[in-house]
C-alpha cells in the first residue's frame, strides 16, 4: 500500500467504517462478498477511457490503482495524484446498490492545488480545502442513470459527502463526513 494511502486510511478509517456500516440500502453480502471489483471510467475532458479490475480476491491491484491515478489526474496541469482507494469502492458499491454497471463519466478527479485555487477564485462553489486535492473526491455522471436518481441512491447509502449539481449535470462524491447538498 502506498504511504499516502496508508496515512489517509488511518486518518479516515473510522469515518469510512461507520459510513459503510450505517448503510442500509444494500445487503453487505451484495457488495463485500464479490471476488473482484472493477470500474469503467471515461474522462469527459480528455476522452480517455479505461476498464480496470482494481481489486481481486481481497487485494487491491497496484498496477490498476496506478492506471486509475493516471486517468483521474488533473487534466489542466497533467499532475497525477493518489486517488484514495475507498473512493473506488464507493463507485463500485453505488453501482451494486443501483443495479447498474460501474461505468462512470468523470468530470473531475484529482485536482492540483494550483488548479483548485484558480477554480476557487472563479467560483464560490469550489472549496479552498477541497478533498479533490488529496484524491478523496470525484465528480461523476452515470451513462444510463439520470443524475438526480444517482444522487438519491448515493445519498441513501451515506458513504460520505454527496452533492448534486443539476445545472452542470453531475454529482460530487467524497470519502469525508456524511453530508449532502444541492447546488442550484
Amino acid at each position: 500500500m502506498r504511504r499516502r494511502h496508508f496515512l489517509i486510511t488511518i486518518a479516515t478509517s473510522g469515518l469510512v467504517a461507520l459510513s459503510v456500516r450505517n448503510s442500509t440500502a444494500i445487503a453487505e453480502s451484495d457488495y463485500w462478498d464479490k471476488k473482484e471489483r472493477w470500474l469503467n471510467l471515461r474522462h469527459v475532458w480528455t476522452n480517455e477511457e479505461i476498464t480496470v479490475t482494481y481489486w481481486r480476491n481481497g487485494h487491491y491491484k497496484q498496477n490498476a490503482l496506478i492506471s486509475i491515478d493516471n486517468i483521474l489526474r488533473d487534466w489542466r496541469t497533467g499532475e497525477i495524484g493518489n486517488i484514495f482507494y475507498q473512493l473506488l469502492d464507493h463507485l463500485f458499491q453505488i453501482s451494486t446498490a443501483a443495479k447498474i454497471q460501474p461505468e462512470y463519466d468523470i468530470l473531475s478527479g484529482f485536482r492540483s492545488s494550483s488548479t483548485n485555487n484558480w477554480l476557487a477564485k472563479k467560483s464560490e462553489n469550489v472549496s479552498v480545502n477541497s478533498l479533490h486535492t488529496i484524491g478523496m473526491a470525484i465528480d461523476i455522471r452515470h451513462r444510463t442513470m439520470p443524475t438526480k436518481v444517482l444522487f438519491d441512491v448515493v445519498k441513501s447509502l451515506k458513504l460520505g459527502g454527496v452533492g448534486y449539481y443539476p445545472r452542470s449535470d453531475f454529482i460530487h462524491i467524497d470519502v469525508g463526513p456524511v453530508r449532502t447538498w444541492i447546488n442550484n
